[in-house]
């Protein structure tokens, strides 16, 4: 399991009329684990 950062975008043609959506994932595990390591070590 990880944790996970999600961006999706619609992409609109000339008319202005959705087309379809763009997503991108990315891994923020690390991230997350520090942050929570550093707040663990704030409440002691």
């Amino acid at each position: 399991m990880f944790w996970n950062e999600l961006s999706i975008t619609p992409v609109y043609d000339e008319a202005d009329e959705l087309m379809y959506y763009i997503g991108v994932q990315k891994d923020v595990t690390e991230r997350v684990e520090a942050q929570l390591a550093l707040a663990e070590l704030q409440n002691h």
